[in-house]
């Protein structure tokens, strides 16, 4: 009846209903019955084996090596006529519920929320795996069965079944690794003598969801799971709140932009929490305000220099200092620190100052100006002189000959 065999249908229809006066050659009926018998005893046949193969796993391992073996099954079920592509499709959708369910027992039997993290992160890497084999399989069957379209009519239901539970198992595994990322950060930006406990409040907190069955499959269940995400998320939220707080105390003090940027330093791994990044936005303005007028102050010290050594000089000592400040923005808050909107001034500014800090447009313009001069000394270097000894050739050159020197040493080449 589950793989819908019409002939069988219509006679268990009419068993059901006790309609024994429809029946009007008792002989004919009872011939296509013991036809169809003989065909469900086929179907069966191949059903029981499969499904039997896959609910006979002990672990996610084993499933995966019977996903193979199944799907083998299946595909020489394809070319054998006694199957119909229409039976083998509906076989497919009872297959793939069978494999889903069994593949939440094993997750469920594990306790993943309770095991390490190590282990649950083996575990659910496991289930996704066997889950996207199953659906390789259902492709390479698709193939098989000719179809021109990808996966039409059952194969949609089965694609939609394998989706729901890989959502499912990926909403744990988002749970369970926000709390051990968060448990981790807290212990390495938060002082232990804290008076505030938040490793202990945010323990509790996800304690409450070690009672719950993180892969329920009845609406009751389902309705229990999201009801304790949802305390779970209320718990979070006034935890980094009460952190929130609690660093911004240790800010208010601060003027020094050194010091900022070593407090940040040292809370940067939570500065991802929503909350308490909003408890500390004031405090990132500030930063980047002290930050802004440090660049207005190196702007300031670009004055006339008579030689393009001392110009090439500073623009270079002020392109290494505006790219430390860059560096430490990037160690502090990240190598998105220019994403936030607070930051999108300075942001443009230490933009604007590195342009400006291009030294090879000064070294090409100095090169030009020195060919064009076309110096060339003729005779020695040194010549006698009626007080002495003295060179042979005018101060430009020996100008010329010092820059080189000097911008042999900044790194240009002769």
């Amino acid at each position: 009846q589950q793989i819908r065999l019409p002939a069988i249908g219509s006679v268990i229809n009419v068993l059901k209903e006790e309609n024994f006066h429809q029946i009007q050659n008792w002989e004919v009926m009872v011939a296509g019955l013991e036809s169809s018998l003989k065909e469900a005893n086929e179907w069966c046949s191949l059903y029981e084996n499969i499904p039997s193969d896959l609910l006979n796993c002990n672990t996610l391992q084993e499933l995966q090596e019977k996903i193979v073996v199944v799907s083998g099954q299946l595909k020489e079920a394809l070319t054998d006529a006694k199957f119909p592509q229409a039976n083998i499709k509906r076989l497919l959708e009872l297959v793939s519920v069978e494999l889903h369910h069994k593949i939440l027992i094993l997750l469920r039997s594990h306790r993943v929320l309770q095991v390490s993290f190590k282990e649950f992160n083996a575990l659910i890497e496991t289930a996704r795996k066997a889950i996207i084999l199953w659906e390789r399989a259902l492709d390479e069957i698709n193939v098989l069965l000719g179809s021109s379209q990808s996966r039409p009519d059952v194969f949609e239901v089965v694609t939609t079944e394998g989706k729901k539970v890989m959502q499912q198992i990926l909403r744990v595994r988002t749970t369970r690794s926000d709390y051990e990322r968060l448990k981790t950060n807290i212990v390495r930006a938060l002082p232990p003598n804290d008076e505030f406990d938040a490793i202990s409040f945010l323990m509790d907190a996800y304690g409450r969801l070690l009672g719950i069955d993180p892969f329920p499959t009845s609406d009751i269940g389902k309705e229990m799971w999201k009801e304790a995400l949802q305390a779970y998320d209320g718990c979070l939220h006034r935890i980094e709140s009460e952190i929130g707080e609690r660093l911004k105390r240790r800010f208010e003090p601060i003027e020094s932009v050194d010091q900022m940027l070593c407090l940040f330093s040292q809370i940067s791994c939570i500065l991802y929490r929503p909350k308490i990044r909003s408890a500390l936005k004031v405090y990132q303005k500030r930063l980047f305000s002290h930050l802004q007028e440090q660049i207005v102050l190196l702007k300031a010290e670009q004055v006339q220099h008579t030689t393009t050594y001392e110009r090439i000089k500073l623009l270079k000592e002020k392109k290494a200092k505006l790219g430390e400040i860059k560096c430490r923005l990037e160690e502090v808050l990240g190598p998105q620190w220019n994403q936030f909107t607070e930051a999108q001034a300075l942001n443009l500014q230490l933009e604007e100052e590195m342009r400006h800090c291009n030294t090879e447009k000064i070294f090409a313009e100095w090169e030009s100006s020195a060919r064009e001069q076309r110096k060339v000394i003729t005779g020695p270097l040194l010549v006698e002189a009626k007080d002495g000894i003295s060179v042979n050739f005018d101060t430009t050159v020996g100008n010329l000959f010092k820059e080189i020197t000097q911008l042999i040493d900044l790194g240009y080449s002769p």
